[in-house]
């Protein structure tokens, strides 16, 4: 259907704005006069009302008024749950952390699946940002090499029984989907050796199943073809790739070791 005669085109995009943005304004004031200037807020509501007769940079200037300088761009972000700085500063959230990748080896990997992949985290308790050394960082490279990097690289088998290691005053806190027992043990005991570090048994558990896991999910339809569905937990053998170590105030992250070849300056290279 042809747009009617004299149709204008700002006018009807300064129209629909208006409603649509004057209609979240009344909302969020809704306890204030339209034509009031008696009071702060009040003032505040007529300064962001758009009007019909405003020109296009008033009208963008209302806009930033009502969404920037009053809602301070909530409508831009998700809502956050936080805790206070201080207290956040006081937790180990600023530790170094080292992270540890496995991936499945590609010979391996299912028709249809993408590799299958893990990753292991702890934080070294006994350092900061301040303290961490170049010395240091090698020194520990040395030694994940040595726990997870001889040979052909540490393999364990991933699986869907959830393991939970946790010991705080150390920086583990582990989240392990093996295989079974057994597995998870051997993992725990292969990443705490890094430190020097032997295991509480103690502090391990496993988390309770909720639902059933289907080795092969089936196929559904997507973008015109039939496709196989996510795996939810998939079963693999996974293989060390590489370790990193996070640093707050360091913008890169520092590559450790690396098998694959492909990682940025890696303190210890590939093989």
């Amino acid at each position: 259907m042809p747009l009617p005669e004299g149709f204008n085109e700002f006018e009807h995009l300064q129209d629909l704005i208006r409603r649509e943005h004057n209609k979240f304004v009344r909302e969020y004031f809704k306890n204030e006069l339209d034509d009031d200037i008696s009071t702060p807020r009040a003032s505040l509501k007529h300064a962001c009302l758009i009007k019909d007769e405003d020109t296009a940079a008033m009208t963008e200037m209302r806009q930033w008024l009502f969404e920037i300088t009053c809602r301070h761009a909530q409508s831009l972000q998700p809502a956050i749950y936080g805790i206070p700085v201080s207290t956040y500063h006081d937790s180990i959230a600023f530790y170094p952390q080292v992270m540890l990748y496995f991936l499945e080896d590609l010979q391996n990997v299912e028709e249809g699946y993408q590799p299958v992949d893990a990753e292991i985290s702890f934080r070294l308790m006994h350092e900061t940002s301040a303290t961490y050394t170049p010395v240091k960082a090698k020194a520990l490279a040395t030694r994940i090499k040595s726990a997870l990097s001889s040979g052909n690289g540490f393999v364990w088998k991933k699986g869907r029984e959830k393991w939970i290691y946790q010991d705080n005053s150390k920086g583990y806190d582990f989240r392990l989907l093996a295989w079974n027992e057994a597995e998870a043990k051997k993992v725990i005991e292969q990443v705490l050796d890094i430190q020097s570090h032997s295991p509480d048994w103690n502090l391990l558990s496993v988390a309770t199943k909720k639902k059933q896991y289907t080795t092969v999910p089936g196929t559904h339809e997507v973008y015109g073809k039939s496709r196989r569905k996510p795996r939810d937990r998939p079963i693999a053998f996974v293989r060390f790739r590489y370790a990193e170590l996070k640093l707050h105030g360091l913008f890169n992250d520092i590559t450790l070791i690396d098998r694959t070849g492909f990682r940025s300056n890696p303190i210890i290279p590939a093989r």
